[in-house]
């Protein structure tokens, strides 16, 4: 799935693919769990297999602002939706080792 998603940009070589591929190791999130929190840095990127992967901050009101939806990569919708999908059980991603 990655891989096909990756060489349909059509700006890598399948070797590259493949070594991107390599450097990745799959990771669960369930409903819930933060892929990074404030304040924290992130050396990982997140590659959503199935549901939905949130990101949000908190306003100066303290309100939470929902700023990016993505979910498993769609034809033309570049993996991102608009909507509230939330009830997924869990969330998959792939970030590097």
């Amino acid at each position: 799935m990655m891989r096909n998603y990756l060489k349909s940009f059509d700006l890598l070589t399948d070797e590259e693919v493949e070594t991107f591929v390599q450097m990745t190791r799959p990771k669960s999130l369930k409903k819930g769990d933060f892929f990074v929190k404030e304040g924290t840095t992130s050396n990982e990127i997140a590659f959503v297999v199935s549901g939905t992967l949130r990101s949000f901050y908190y306003s100066s009101n303290s309100d939470e602002i929902t700023y990016c939806l993505t979910t498993k990569e769609a034809p033309g919708r570049e993996g991102r939706t608009e909507g509230w999908p939330f009830e997924q059980e869990e969330d998959h991603t792939f970030p590097f080792k």
